[in-house]
């Protein structure tokens, strides 16, 4: 599904329904996941653009050379290495209490995520591709089997045809608005 949508591809904001049939074929597979979105690399402006099945937000982040400790993940990514991390409802309370969040000032949809973070902790992997990595996280702690891991990093392959792609349309569009 995820290659025929990207061979589908005919316009650059056709890049998202690429995340939302990423996360359907996952749990086809059986590999369940509360969320799904990729982190999307530019080193010349320092910043990383996020699109997940909640939407597309825009990080920068400091300079990743400068303090690698802002980007924990950029060297794995660099180096081409799966991330795979766990994060305990304690530590998850512990950092929500440390960052000063208010949780009533987020939105309905991330405070429910944190909350139930910090109730039953979370794992998130990060799998590379040539721009970025793609993400999943789930509920628990070491939620994610070997075989679970195995198939995001296939499908971390499949995806980064499917942004070059992107790139391809973008680069497109420009120049037809030329």
């Amino acid at each position: 599904r995820v290659r025929t949508a990207v061979a589908a591809m005919a316009k650059s904001d056709d890049l998202d329904t690429i995340v939302e049939q990423v996360r359907t074929g996952l749990q086809a597979l059986e590999v369940s996941t509360h969320g799904v979105g990729i982190n999307v690399v530019d080193e010349e402006q320092g910043i990383v653009f996020q699109r997940t099945t909640m939407g597309v937000q825009q990080t920068t982040l400091k300079l990743f050379n400068e303090e690698p400790a802002s980007a924990p993940w950029y060297p794995k990514w660099k180096s081409g290495e799966t991330w795979l991390r766990s994060a305990s409802a304690t530590e998850i309370s512990a950092a929500v209490a440390a960052g000063g969040l208010d949780l009533d000032a987020q939105p309905d949809l991330t405070r429910r995520l944190i909350e139930r973070s910090a109730r039953e902790g979370i794992t998130v992997v990060d799998a590379p591709f040539e721009h970025g990595t793609l993400a999943a996280n789930r509920h628990g702690v070491d939620a994610f089997s070997d075989a679970d891991v195995a198939l995001i990093e296939r499908f971390a392959l499949v995806f980064g045809l499917g942004y070059r792609r992107y790139l391809e349309l973008d680069a497109a569009e420009q120049r037809a608005r030329q």
